[in-house]
């Protein structure tokens, strides 16, 4: 991992447990680079005219090389994990944060 650290920065474990069509549990691991402000730009821009897309790009511009082919094949296999893996990295750039108001 520390390698990992050295070559991209801040980096990502994903563990995506999955069930393949016969009821087994299936985990895949990825790892990818911490999000920044450019990168949530581009899905909100995306988002609006090609929602799958904008999540495979964002997905795709922060995967790290090492793991890009087992991410590809994993989305061909299983189309829906984009939205769940997506929502995890947009959880370490705040997107998800619990936020409270109340009138004062």
């Amino acid at each position: 991992m520390e390698e990992l650290k050295q070559k991209y920065g801040k980096v990502y474990e994903i563990v995506v447990e999955l069930e393949d069509e016969d009821g087994n549990e299936v985990k895949k691991e990825f790892t990818f680079k911490k999000p920044q402000s450019i990168h949530f730009d581009r899905l909100l821009k995306e988002m609006s005219s090609k929602p799958s897309a904008a999540m495979k790009n964002f997905l795709f511009s922060l995967v790290i090389d090492e793991d890009r082919d087992k991410l590809e094949s994993t989305i061909q296999e299983y189309p829906g994990a984009v939205a769940g893996i997506t929502d995890k990295l947009n959880d370490k750039i705040g997107l998800n944060a619990t936020v409270t108001i109340k009138k004062l």
